[in-house]
């Protein structure tokens, strides 16, 4: 345990994987949600095949938007931007793809629209709700591993100042502040 608590920071190509496999694992449970989990209605070939595509598209996508650059330390609001954009980007990728389709590319690897619509969404919470948990669990070991080193701190004042300085001390992974 005392190893996690000198990461500041996930590796990136830990990152990638773990977003690749959410990509991949949001486009299977979208076949199934949009299929109501009737597998005599679903086609394997088109699950894997449109599972995989969606997964490369995304990567290539996030090392466009670098998402997996900064896990723990930056998470937030601009992360949640960042995978929003991402997911933005990737669902606009095979739409367009889907409406242009043709004869060029193999229907097996675009998957129908509404199934899109499932696996971005279904993506976007995921990684979100990922990272925040990642950026928590080390913020909670963090926490746990430097107890012993807290001073008393005492804040003056219930108002709005107030407020905002308990939650800055809260959040500040480096504070050493027990207030």
């Amino acid at each position: 345990m005392k190893f996690l608590a000198r990461i500041n920071i996930l590796p990136r190509w830990v990152i990638l994987a773990l977003d690749a496999f959410i990509l991949f694992s949001s486009m299977v449970f979208a076949y199934l949600v949009r299929f109501n989990f009737d597998f005599t209605r679903i086609v394997p070939e088109h699950v894997l095949g449109a599972s995989l595509s969606y997964t490369v598209g995304g990567v290539l996508v996030m090392n466009y938007t670098k998402t997996y650059v900064g896990i723990v330390r930056h998470t937030g609001l601009q992360d949640g931007i960042s995978v929003f954009k991402t997911i933005g980007i990737n669902f606009t990728l095979f739409f367009i793809l889907y409406l242009i389709k043709g004869e060029y590319l193999n229907p097996n690897v675009l998957p129908p629209v509404s199934v899109l619509i499932i696996a971005s969404l279904g993506a976007f919470f995921a990684l979100i709700f990922y990272r925040l948990f990642v950026k928590e669990t080390f913020r909670y070991l963090k926490q746990g591993t430097e107890q012993v080193n807290l001073r008393p701190a005492l804040i003056y004042g219930a108002g709005e100042s107030g407020m905002i300085a308990l939650e800055a001390a809260k959040r500040d992974i480096k504070s050493k502040l027990n207030v």
